[in-house]
């Protein structure tokens, strides 16, 4: 299996023990990872992992918003635009990041996640 929590091959048993294990989420069998890396929700998560990466915890409870914007695709995702940007922003100010207090910052997160999902 290929785990997007910890971004590589692991077994069904180690997922187990993950604080995002849901049944057929998190993990993708390996031989249909080329299907869902390129979608939108992996593609944001794995943007958010890079830029942010100090503050990322495993245990964000992502892994379902990332299934539905997998599901919706592009098209979708931007029409979702500010469903997108409000579980983003809800997250971020639960977790106390510092990030949230800048002046219009739904404005910066709707920007990355478009850049994020146009990639």
């Amino acid at each position: 299996m290929y785990c997007f929590i910890k971004r590589s091959i692991c077994t069904e048993n180690d997922c187990n023990k993950c604080p995002d294990f849901e049944e057929g989420i998190g993990y993708a069998d390996i031989n249909n990872i080329l299907d869902i890396v390129d979608r939108p929700g992996t593609l944001l998560k794995a943007a958010l992992v890079k830029k942010f990466s100090s503050e990322f915890k495993v245990g964000c409870g992502c892994a379902g918003h990332v299934v539905q914007m997998n599901e919706w695709g592009v098209d979708g995702c931007i029409e979702n635009i500010d469903t997108i940007v409000e579980w983003l922003y809800e997250n971020g100010v639960k977790r106390n990041f510092k990030v949230m207090k800048i002046p219009f910052i739904k404005k910066l997160i709707k920007r990355f996640v478009l850049k994020s999902i146009k990639e």
